[in-house]
């Protein structure tokens, strides 16, 4: 594996937003829910391992109820750039369940992850969707943030985006 990969470890705390709430609404999350999910996101910070010799990276959310979550990432020598990831990996948001594929992108520069949300997990009526978080290191003003890229596929309509910057904690 080239060592151009960037390395993601750090703690992260949120520095600013762009369309969160409305990608959160898009989700047919109800608004308890996008209020709890944007007041942890702007109050509690993140912590990323990543392993950059096995290819793992895990997400903490250090909020009173946090989550961790653990992707096997695919190594950009494993596959041609487009062709289908074959780590599945299953994750949970609240109760919704998703179905995950984590790859390089960008020359290594970061991680990108493809969610579909299990059907069965959905309130009655919400149809399945998907999405991709891109995560990846930006540098600005002498300081680290992490960039994370978010884009919301609906049936029959059109994407949402949103973004979320978070500073790398020294």
């Amino acid at each position: 594996m080239s060592s151009s990969v960037a390395d993601l470890s750090g703690v992260y705390k949120y520095h600013s937003d762009e369309g969160y709430a409305e990608f959160l609404e898009a989700q047919n999350t109800p608004k308890m829910g996008r209020w709890v999910f944007l007041k942890a996101v702007k109050s509690f910070p993140m912590v990323l391992t990543h392993d950059i010799s096995s290819h793992i990276l895990t997400i903490e959310n250090k909020a009173p109820a946090g989550s961790v979550w653990t992707w096997q990432i695919q190594r950009e020598d494993d596959s041609s750039p487009g062709q289908e990831v074959t780590e599945l990996t299953e994750s949970k948001i609240g109760r919704r369940s998703f179905v995950d594929k984590a790859s390089y992108f960008d020359g290594g520069k970061g991680v990108r992850l493809n969610q579909t949300v299990v059907a069965s997990s959905l309130p009655k009526g919400v149809e399945p969707y998907s999405f991709i978080v891109d995560r990846s290191l930006i540098e600005k003003d002498g300081k680290t943030f992490l960039l994370v890229k978010q884009r919301l596929k609906l049936p029959n309509k059109d994407d949402v985006e949103a973004s979320i910057t978070f500073e790398q904690q020294k």
